[in-house]
């Protein structure tokens, strides 16, 4: 696959992208692969690529990822795109699995 490679490009716009095109590989058997290589990208220096795992970590569904969500929030949450890219991805999880705080 192209797309693991691509979560460590040194080019942002590669690595969001791969973070999106990452998503149906959560099902299939190098799920543990590809969610460690995404869950890696949670704390990136670049705002494009948080805000893409911040749409994409819904998919994970791992108490990692909602630690992830939290910590993104925490960092980028004053912006409104990152904010709504949050609840974008949480909206499908179970009630009382996220709690948004900030």
């Amino acid at each position: 696959s192209v797309i693991l490679p691509a979560l460590a490009d040194t080019d942002p716009k590669i690595r969001a992208a791969a973070i999106r095109l990452a998503e149906p590989l959560f099902t299939t058997p190098i799920q543990t692969k590809a969610t460690a290589a995404v869950l890696k990208l949670a704390a990136d220096a670049q705002a494009d690529v948080r805000l893409q795992f911040a749409l994409t970590v819904s998919a994970i569904g791992t108490t990692e990822a909602e630690s992830a969500i939290a910590s993104i929030l925490s960092s980028d949450g004053r912006n409104a795109r990152v904010r709504e890219a949050v609840i974008t991805g949480v909206r499908g999880l179970p009630s009382g699995s996220v709690i948004i705080t900030w």
